[in-house]
């Protein structure tokens, strides 16, 4: 169990920026081994990680888009940042609630027929060609990616996500209770359906 974190705001305003701070705050329910997000500020991608909350929400200004995390550990030592998301590779980041693969790295590189930075099997929907096909082999997930000025959201059956909308700001969250709990009124976001917002 983890939560994911969701914002676009083509213009932010302190409103939007604190209810974003605000639905970390009610995430951090579903997981607090690790936070992290991955943002669009002043035209480029800032990443950051932090085991405790605080820090990282005083490390949010004014994004325009953002990707966030709260970690429950499934695989890789949470200590170790390297394992804790957003995961990068390339140009996309992602956050992501799920298990896909519950093997060690070498084996999951293995099976996978991939590299590793970390041994977080996230890094699995990263890497591969066909992520629908991933979607579908019977892993449990919901995430977000950003990729230059656009976020995308995909699920599947067996983990949802909610989003919601007010002051000039899209939120997305793991629960609809997270939502609802930062004054928004959730919608249910459809699984094997690729949501995108640009900002």
């Amino acid at each position: 169990m983890c939560a994911i974190v969701g914002f676009v705001c083509p213009k932010p305003n302190k409103q939007a920026v604190d209810t974003l701070k605000q639905l970390f705050i009610e995430s951090k329910i579903r997981g607090m081994h690790a936070y992290g997000y991955a943002a669009i500020q002043d035209g480029r991608v800032i990443e950051q990680k932090s085991n405790t909350l605080k820090p990282l929400l005083i490390s949010i200004q004014a994004p325009t888009i953002m990707i966030g995390h709260c970690r429950y550990s499934t695989s890789g030592d949470y200590k170790d940042h390297q394992n804790n998301q957003p995961l990068r590779h390339g140009d996309e980041w992602l956050v992501f609630n799920g298990v896909i693969d519950m093997r060690t790295k070498a084996e999951m590189e293995k099976a996978h027929g991939i590299i590793l930075k970390s041994e977080n099997d996230g890094e699995i929907m990263l890497q591969t060609k066909n992520r629908a096909a991933l979607l579908k082999s019977g892993i449990t997930f919901s995430g977000l990616l950003l990729k230059s000025h656009r976020l995308a959201f995909f699920r599947n059956e067996d983990r949802p996500a909610y989003k919601a909308t007010r002051y000039g700001a899209t939120f997305i969250g793991s629960t609809a209770d997270i939502l609802r709990r930062c004054l928004l009124n959730p919608v249910p976001l459809d699984p094997f359906e690729v949501h995108e917002w640009t900002a």
